[in-house]
């Protein structure tokens, strides 16, 4: 019994609130706004054509332009103009090339030079020798004495030089007696 109008309220309510969110949204209402959207996209629509053929425009201007560059005497001028550019820089290469070579060269003689001063058998040929023993360098005194045999390399040949026993030591002579006389 209360279900029918209960029900009756519900509808009631909502009815009210369609209409208060729907007042707005007149047929008049609603074809004005049509009319004024449909103004404005023929207005677009107006600009998007002179738009659309000026961008096209210039994609061809662009498209003639690198089109142009690409014409057999255009890049035979600008193959001639670069070979022309290259000339001098591989003359240059070349130049800077020579003068390393020149230093590099002079170094390396410089090098030869040292070498040809500081070398052993240069100390040779001041006067020094070269000793061994055992093939081996003799540096001390003390090696020198330790070995049986040496080799002593000057600067026109060498020396085997081999060890003599010591020789004796002479014991001291008898005191002289002087004269009593």
């Amino acid at each position: 019994a209360r279900l029918g109008p209960a029900l009756t309220s519900g509808v009631q309510k909502r009815r009210v609130r369609l209409s208060d969110v729907a007042g707005g949204l007149r047929h008049s209402v609603l074809t004005r706004l049509l009319a004024g959207d449909a103004r404005r996209l023929a207005q677009l629509a107006d600009r998007l054509r002179p738009a659309l053929d000026r961008r096209m425009q210039q994609q061809a201007d662009r498209l003639t332009a690198r089109v142009e560059r690409f014409r057999p005497q255009m890049l035979e001028r600008e193959l001639t103009r670069q070979r022309d550019r290259l000339g001098p820089m591989a003359e240059g290469v070349d130049r800077a090339m020579l003068r390393n070579l020149a230093r590099r060269r002079e170094k390396l003689e410089g090098l030869g030079r040292a070498l040809s001063t500081l070398g052993y058998k240069e100390t040779l040929a001041r006067g020094y020798a070269v000793v061994r023993a055992d093939g081996k360098l003799v540096t001390s005194t003390a090696a020198a004495r330790r070995a049986a045999a040496l080799e002593i390399e000057f600067a026109d040949g060498t020396v085997d030089v081999t060890r003599r026993s010591a020789p004796r030591k002479r014991s001291d002579p008898p005191p002289e007696q002087g004269d009593l006389f």
